[in-house]
């Protein structure tokens, strides 16, 4: 029992730590297709990576954005309820619908989505990964999530299109 105590700390501690060693440049994942297609994307360096977001500039419903990250991304063990809206009896009622895990390829690697949000209100559908753990080209680790709004066709074509970029 004593050696499990001493051993949980350590192993928590490597789970906060970053996979990207120091002096090696995080891995940016973006999609040249969807920059071709709607111009540069708007990107902001945060403290452990950055953020890029390429904008439809003709239909603000739809939507990439792409969080890269040096430290473990939020992860969740089940997908949660897709929220939305329906009228019932001349009401509005928000709704929650259970749904499983879809399983995708980002930039060759496998990765788990889930549907956030229903089309409602003049907004697209909005599709999210986990903080997954992806290898660059170089072999280096960093961690991903990509927020996507539009349809689950858009959603399936602009997912495939994403590279790491050189």
């Amino acid at each position: 029992m004593k050696f499990s105590l001493l051993i949980f700390p350590i192993i928590l501690a490597s789970c906060v730590t970053s996979t990207t060693p120091k002096g090696e440049a995080l891995p940016v994942l973006g999609s040249p297709a969807r920059a071709s297609a709607w111009g540069a994307p708007t990107m902001n360096k945060t403290s452990d990576g950055y953020e890029i977001v390429y904008q439809n500039p003709s239909n603000r419903n739809e939507r990439v954005s792409i969080k890269g990250s040096r430290k473990l991304l939020y992860g969740l063990r089940y997908p949660p309820h897709i929220k939305g809206q329906s009228s019932e009896g001349g009401k509005v009622v928000k709704t929650a619908t259970p749904q499983g895990w879809q399983k995708v390829k980002i930039a060759g690697q496998n990765a788990y989505l889930y549907q956030s949000h229903y089309p409602v209100d003049g907004r697209a559908a909005r599709f999210k990964t986990l903080g997954e753990q992806l290898a660059g080209p170089s072999g280096t680790f960093g961690h991903y999530a990509v927020d996507i709004e539009g349809s689950n066709i858009q959603m399936r074509r602009w997912i495939s299109e994403l590279r790491f970029l050189q």
